[in-house]
C-alpha cells in the first residue's frame, strides 16, 4: 500500500501501513465511541461531535500542531452557511467541518433543502 500526504511539514508518500498505524487506531477508537454514543439518547449529529473533536485532536498532536481549536457554529455570511466547526490552528482558521448524521448520503448531487447550501 502506498499512502501519500501533504501537510505543513511537507509532502510525501509512504509504503506500508506502519507509518499510519496511529491513524488506524484513532479511527477505530472513533468508530467504537460513536457506536456506543449512538446507541443512547440524543441527536445523531450531536452525539458524535465529541468523538470527532478527539479524533482531530489526535491528528493535530501527531502532526505537531501546537494549538488546534474548534469554534462551534461559525457563520459565513458571504456564503449564507453556518458550518458546525471552524478549525483554527496557531491562530488562523484553516478550514470548516460540517457534521452529518451517520447514514446520510453525502454525495452533493443528492443534497436538497438546507444541505444544498
Amino acid at each position: 500500500m502506498i499512502i501519500c500526504f501533504s501537510n505543513t511539514k511537507g509532502r510525501g508518500c509512504v509504503v506500508g501501513e506502519s507509518e499510519y498505524g496511529w491513524l488506524t487506531e484513532a479511527v477505530s477508537n472513533f468508530g467504537k465511541v460513536c457506536k456506543d454514543r449512538l446507541s443512547g439518547p440524543g441527536g445523531t449529529e450531536a452525539v458524535i461531535r465529541r468523538p470527532l473533536e478527539d479524533l482531530l485532536q489526535t491528528a493535530g498532536r501527531r502532526y505537531g500542531l501546537k494549538k488546534v481549536l474548534w469554534h462551534d457554529e461559525t457563520r459565513l455570511d458571504e456564503l449564507g452557511v453556518r458550518p458546525d466547526y471552524a478549525v483554527q490552528v496557531d491562530g488562523a482558521i484553516i478550514g470548516y467541518i460540517e457534521v452529518k448524521k451517520p447514514g446520510l448520503n453525502i454525495d452533493p448531487e443528492s443534497f436538497s433543502g438546507q444541505n444544498k447550501r
